[in-house]
């Protein structure tokens, strides 16, 4: 199955190098799918942040990589902390998945600088046209992909709904 929704909880960082040359580091994580991009709120003065963001993403092909870039905030621009991959292929074998794992960052001269704990759950949205294809998300929310409907009861006053 390559069409689905994925669910990303990014939920800490560890063991971030620091990029500052007084204090801490004010780290956020930029998660990115394709051309979908989401971002967490920074945090300030750490480097072992907790985020527990979720992220909601449209997948198109399996072959894709989640990507975690690690940033320090300043206050005219943003420091490179950090960088992993994951490939979908890698966890999404069947049509519904949950993975729990540790990814590890570089930096851009391939050091290992700290790690990203994210949650992820892939559901496939297209194995099967029958079935109504869905996601609850860990906010409550549920996706529904509505594709026909019949037998509709008219309820315009000239005749013609438009449903």
């Amino acid at each position: 199955c390559s069409k689905g929704l994925l669910s990303v909880d990014v939920v800490r960082a560890s063991g971030l190098d620091n990029t500052e040359w007084i204090g801490k580091s004010d780290p956020f994580a930029v998660v990115k799918l394709g051309k979908q991009e989401r971002q967490t709120t920074h945090r300030s003065s750490t480097l072992n942040p907790d985020w527990n963001e979720s992220f909601v993403f449209h997948t198109e092909d399996i072959t894709d990589s989640i990507e975690i870039t690690v940033m320090d905030k300043d206050v005219l621009s943003a420091d490179f902390m950090g960088k992993g991959s994951i490939l979908l292929s890698d966890f999404c074998l069947q049509n519904e998945v949950f993975a729990d794992c540790y990814l590890q960052l570089y930096t851009k001269s391939k050091k290992p600088c700290g790690y990203v704990h994210m949650r992820l759950k892939y559901q496939c949205t297209v194995a099967d046209r029958f079935k109504i294809p869905f996601l609850k998300t860990p906010e409550g929310i549920v996706h529904l992909h509505l594709l026909t409907a019949r037998n509709l009861e008219n309820r315009d006053i000239l005749g013609k709904s438009d449903p």
